[in-house]
């Protein structure tokens, strides 16, 4: 197992604030710890610096201008550009494999498939944009059992893809949660939050606040929930927890959470295709 193929990548990153005390029709951001004013961002351009986009989706939201966050949009989303068919095939088979199932499991507007949320199967029918993953954990298992318990520790193998960058079916436009752009999330949405119990003990943290203004701002286009516990969640579920293979790589597990919620898949290797057996919700938080 020592050929193993892993994905990394080094993504630089400046933090940008947007100063409270800027001039009528002029805003602050200070880069660096350098002040920088600017009237507007410029339009998007193929190939533009990266920390243009956090500059975009500040000046989006302060002029409320759908131009200028779909242009945040879509330079995320030419820069979200999936593996190769040359590097799946050079991955070995456990890497190659995990992608497969992924592509096949990951479908947000049709959640039926996978269980009955909660909240229902129609949560991410309206979204624009899918947020995907940034890493998924792969293991080889020495004994796979039907109860989702892991037999022997540790495995024959325990990996993390990064760098993570599968090609989705649908016409929903992918958009991958790298470091730099979870930095510019953060950064956009800040931590304004009522804790877990406000007003009732079962009740879970949420936004508040301008935290909350600019939640549903980015919900016009997206689906980012506030976390149970506190913090965001920013990725369009179902999120892929790990993929748990036997040592033939002819089944496999697929743990996975849902919002509040979560559970397993059953994959099966038939007839050169990955097929999906069974998928249960079996935990909530």
């Amino acid at each position: 197992m020592h050929n193993i193929l892993i994905f990394l990548v080094t993504i630089g990153f400046s933090s940008v604030i947007v100063a409270e005390d800027c001039e009528c029709n002029k805003e602050t951001i200070l880069s660096n710890s350098a002040a920088v004013a600017y009237e507007k961002v410029p339009k998007y351009k193929h190939g533009e610096p990266y920390y243009f986009q956090e500059h975009r989706l500040f000046r989006s939201y302060l002029d409320d201008s759908g131009e200028q966050l779909e242009d945040f949009f879509h330079a995320w989303k030419d820069s979200s550009v999936g593996i190769s068919k040359r590097e799946l095939k050079s991955a070995p088979p456990v890497i190659s494999s995990a992608y497969k199932i992924f592509e096949d499991f990951y479908q947000p507007k049709n959640l039926s498939r996978i269980g009955k949320p909660e909240w229902g199967t129609d949560q991410f029918k309206s979204v624009k944009y899918f947020i995907v993953q940034k890493d998924l954990n792969v293991v080889i298992a020495k004994k796979l059992k039907e109860n989702i318990s892991l037999s022997d520790s540790p495995p024959i193998l325990d990996i993390t893809i990064n760098n993570f960058r599968p090609n989705l079916k649908g016409d929903t436009p992918a958009l991958f949660l790298t470091d730099t752009y979870q930095r510019v999330l953060e950064s956009f949405l800040g931590s304004e939050e009522l804790p877990v119990g406000h007003g009732g003990l079962m009740n879970p943290s949420v936004a508040k606040g301008e935290s909350e203004k600019r939640q549903k701002y980015l919900n016009s286009q997206l689906k980012i929930y506030h976390g149970h516990w506190g913090g965001w969640r920013y990725v369009t579920d179902p999120t892929v927890t790990s993929i748990v293979f036997n040592k033939s790589l002819n089944k496999a597990i697929v743990r996975f959470s849902l919002v509040y919620e979560g559970g397993h898949a059953i994959y099966r290797f038939k007839k050169g295709k990955w097929i999906l057996q069974e998928s249960r919700l079996t935990w909530i938080s």
